[in-house]
């Protein structure tokens, strides 16, 4: 579903009050609960389990996790479509973006 499929389905419910355009509070919650189970997310905790997964108990010593927002945010918005985010691509940013030393194995 798209941005604006939602938008759509809002603006049927909308209520106008003196000038002023409200939307039902629940009538919105139920159509973000619909997206959010429709959505593949990709989250900084993806990042953390990632970073366990490659350097173990230590991993903090190789990453800033105060640069997974960052890293996760370019990796959505500059991910090429045709082929998807998998966690190859959640090891790419977080080795580009958020590693804090040189690998000796590289």
């Amino acid at each position: 579903m798209y941005l604006g499929d939602v938008i759509n389905r809002l603006n049927e419910h909308l209520i106008r009050v003196s000038n002023i355009d409200y939307y039902p509070a629940q009538f919105v919650r139920n159509e973000i609960e619909s997206v959010a189970k429709e959505c593949i997310r990709w989250s900084i905790e993806d990042f953390k389990y990632a970073a366990k997964l490659k350097r173990g108990e230590n991993w903090e010593e190789w990453y800033d996790t105060n640069r997974f927002e960052e890293a996760l945010h370019n990796m959505i918005n500059k991910h090429d479509g045709s082929f998807g985010i998998t966690w190859d691509t959640v090891e790419s940013y977080l080795d580009e973006y958020c590693r804090l030393k040189d690998d000796p194995i590289k």
